[in-house]
């Protein structure tokens, strides 16, 4: 019998994040939650993940977790090549993500998303969404173990906007110094 392995669902955000700005490989500026008017080009942009849950039987629920991503350049093939490269190699690799420990290192587990789907938002930024999609009993007593990844009860906007803040920390931590180094340089000028 194997053993149950459970992950938080911090884990599972923080590294569809990472596995999308290693993949899309054009030192993009990151940006999270709110997009400022006067954004770097090349940049990824993550807005915070929205959520959906359905009844599917009596005691099963469906919870989906969608997280965009906004590849934003200064044309509009610039900015489908860079979410086409990314969507691509979430399609060759089995739509997998390899799991990382809070260290960066990868732990030899994974996710698996739903179909990147990429569409136009304006000019020059176009959005790649991809899905984390559950199906789960909820033991009121226990709260909700979904695919293995560790919820206490179903997904709310609270939790998982709480997640996705911690998921995102040290990602947040490496913006401010990027754009801390940007801001030095335009200072210098």
């Amino acid at each position: 019998m194997e053993s149950e392995i459970i992950l938080e669902l911090e884990q599972s955000i923080a590294s569809v994040i990472r596995y999308i700005q290693n993949k899309a490989d054009n030192n993009a500026a990151l940006y999270f939650d709110d997009l400022p008017e006067a954004f770097a080009v090349p940049s990824l942009y993550f807005p915070v993940p929205r959520t959906d849950t359905k009844k599917v039987t009596f005691d099963t629920y469906l919870t989906t977790l969608y997280l965009d991503t906004w590849f934003m350049e200064s044309t509009d093939w610039r900015a489908y090549a860079d979410a086409a490269t990314v969507r691509d190699s979430l399609m060759m690799d089995e739509c997998k993500v390899n799991l990382m420990n809070k260290d960066g290192t990868l732990d030899g587990k994974y996710i698996r998303l739903a179909n990147p789907i990429t569409s136009s938002v304006d000019t020059g930024i176009v959005k790649m969404t991809c899905a984390i999609k559950h199906y789960y009993s909820l033991n009121r007593e226990t709260g909700g173990t979904v695919n293995k990844i560790n919820i206490s009860g179903l997904f709310g906007t609270d939790a998982t906007y709480q997640a996705w803040y911690k998921a995102t920390e040290e990602l947040r931590k490496e913006q401010e110094v990027q754009h801390k180094c940007l801001q030095d340089v335009l200072n210098r000028l």
